[in-house]
């Protein structure tokens, strides 16, 4: 792995370690009773989140409303969005 690459993931790793700190304390007691399995964007330096059935449409709503910025994808309640197997 170069620098560079190095230094991408040390920015992608903090990014979601701060977004996750943030669902954790801000908008997770209020989604997880009810939308337990929905996708979420959150963009942490505006306090926003966008909710949707699919991770393509919460990801379609997210940037059509904020284009220029940094979030983070995940599923209400889970860690990841999605899982892959071989």
């Amino acid at each position: 792995m170069s620098t560079l690459e190095k230094e991408e993931a040390n920015t992608t790793d903090e990014l979601v370690k701060g977004e996750r700190h943030f669902y954790d304390e801000h908008p997770r007691a209020a989604l997880e009773p009810e939308h337990l399995g929905c996708c979420v964007t959150i963009e942490s330096d505006s306090g926003g989140y966008f909710l949707g059935d699919t991770g393509t449409q919460v990801l379609s709503d997210t940037l059509q409303a904020l284009p220029e910025s940094l979030f983070y994808l995940a599923r209400v309640r889970h860690l990841a969005v999605d899982t892959m197997s071989g």
